[in-house]
């Protein structure tokens, strides 16, 4: 830019100096540089000079639709809505989760309870534990004999049966 300006002021001083008032008012101090050739390299050339852009045509403006208030706020506060209804929902799930550990944990307690039960069962229930009460407590014992067996007779047997 300080060249054009110096350029400018050289030519008025020498206007002025030589009293010429036909002189043209910008003469070229050296030659311009031809335009290097233009590429457009987002599709076809719009124009129908190969080599140069073409500025597109204006288009019309057009008026951004102003938005109600109203309108906005009410977006606001269903957004607002949505967001404790979600927050809500994941508290709900959380309190369900705990109540669900804490029920599966009773369940696992008393199902422990039940299999050492059963175990007790099991083990009470055996030959051997049954003897050893019998003769503890009720103090039966085991027969030093073996059984006999004997015919019944029938008609002996229905007398003291209708009895």
């Amino acid at each position: 830019m300080k060249r054009k300006h110096t350029g400018d002021l050289e030519e008025l001083l020498h206007r002025a100096e030589s009293g010429a008032a036909n002189i043209p008012a910008r003469t070229p101090q050296r030659p311009a540089p031809e335009p290097a050739a233009r590429r457009i390299y987002n599709g076809d050339p719009q124009s129908k000079t190969p080599g140069y852009a073409v500025r597109p045509e204006n288009k019309k403006v057009e008026r951004r639709k102003r938005r109600s208030t109203f309108n906005i706020v009410t977006a606001l506060f269903l957004a607002a809505i949505a967001i404790v209804v979600y927050i809500g929902n994941i508290i709900t799930v959380n309190q369900l989760v705990v109540e669900v550990h804490q029920l599966q944990a009773r369940f696992d307690k008393i199902s422990n309870s039940n299999n050492v039960l059963k175990a007790e069962i099991n083990r009470k229930s055996g030959w051997e534990s049954i003897g050893n009460t019998a003769k503890a407590r009720l103090g039966l014992t085991y027969p030093r004999k073996r059984a006999q067996a004997f015919d019944v007779d029938e008609s002996k047997l229905n007398k003291f049966s209708n009895k």
